[in-house]
């Protein structure tokens, strides 16, 4: 079993997304913190009988502070063969001021990179500017191909699905999977308190129905030989799973204060532990409720219950004041998961040699 860490770094960022979370300020979460919070989560870990940790470095801009990855690296490293984990890590970045030193580094210590794609050139520009309105495209790309590929990192690059970007889906399926065989994830843009106002990046069924079914045709005419089903529709895994995210189960959030939350949705809503608690313990009764997916109205009797597991818990509550229901998507669900589904059984198809 894997416990799944997300590690806020800092409130800082250097661009100015709509759709974010985040309150953005120079804080910044301090050594003898980190330190702190990950004694208190890996000794949870081995508690509870898991085997290996996924620390996700995240913020903001967790690489404004590449340092304290690095420092926070060192330690969990040590700490985890201490304990006797599997330690995996992986930096959450906007892909803007990664140096060819980071990289180097990168390279040597076997940490994975997920970088920020919402569309090509202006489509991504629109959505994922800097703070001073520039936009980053152009600097997206460099990173990549000048500074990451040449040094064996290989980023997974995600795409955040909105009302404005559904249509440059394809765009970047092909600049991703098709040009540069890199992994892929299109993930839905969830509303919170900062983005209420911008009603233009409400997910609208048809345009994202539209834009996803023109993303798999792209990819159809290039099939992957790896997996990639998982990144193809958010909150879906190819494997059978009960809930649809680890929340309140296998997954947890450390704020820059060492806070614990359930969600990184819900960074200023920590949960109630004691210093020397259980974290684990604590994040099972926070305010939010994730049920299985065979147990909410609306799933039951639902053939793609176990590939959804009725979406995201906390995007359902905020539609419908419920968490025992289906997803507000879940038409978008059930009509790309059989598209979905098609693909991958393509793409086995042509693994063994029948296409």
């Amino acid at each position: 079993m894997t416990l799944t860490v997300w590690l806020h770094i800092t409130n800082a960022c250097n661009l100015d997304c709509p759709y974010c979370y985040v309150r953005k300020s120079s804080e910044a979460m301090d050594l003898e913190v980190g330190i702190r919070s990950l004694d208190r989560v890996m000794g949870a870990a081995c508690q509870h009988g898991f085997r290996k940790v996924k620390i996700k470095y995240a913020g903001g801009e967790a690489t404004l502070h590449f340092h304290r990855i690095q420092q926070l690296h060192a330690y969990a490293t040590q700490k985890a063969q201490e304990l006797g984990l599997k330690l995996e890590e992986v930096i959450l970045s906007n892909g803007t001021i990664l140096q060819p030193e980071d990289a180097d580094w990168i390279a040597a210590e076997g940490i994975q990179v997920m970088i920020s794609l919402d569309g090509i050139g202006e489509q991504h520009d629109l959505l994922r500017s800097s703070r001073g309105g520039r936009g980053t495209f152009s600097r997206v790309e460099q990173t990549v191909d000048q500074i990451l590929i040449p040094r064996g990192v290989r980023p997974a690059i995600t795409m955040t699905i909105t009302g404005l970007n559904a249509m440059a889906a394809a765009d970047v399926a092909r600049w991703a999977l098709i040009e540069r065989d890199l992994a892929l994830s299109f993930n839905f843009y969830r509303r919170n308190i900062l983005s209420a106002s911008r009603s233009e990046l409400e997910l609208e069924e048809q345009r994202i129905i539209e834009g996803l079914l023109a993303a798999y045709a792209v990819i159809e005419t290039h099939l992957p030989s790896r997996p990639f089903f998982n990144g193809l529709l958010d909150r879906v895994h190819a494997g059978s799973h009960a809930h649809p995210c680890g929340a309140g189960h296998d997954y947890l959030v450390i704020t820059h204060r060492g806070e614990f939350a359930q969600c990184h949705m819900l960074l200023e809503q920590p949960v109630r532990t004691n210093p020397d608690g259980d974290p684990l313990l604590a994040i099972r009764y926070g305010p939010l409720q994730n049920p299985r997916g065979d147990e909410k109205e609306g799933c039951q009797s639902c053939p793609f219950r176990f590939h959804c597991a009725g979406g995201c818990p906390l995007e359902t509550y905020r539609a419908t004041g419920r968490w025992d229901v289906r997803s507000p998507h879940c038409r978008i669900y059930q009509t790309l998961l059989p598209a979905a589904l098609r693909l991958e059984g393509l793409r086995l198809m042509k693994i063994h040699g029948y296409l």
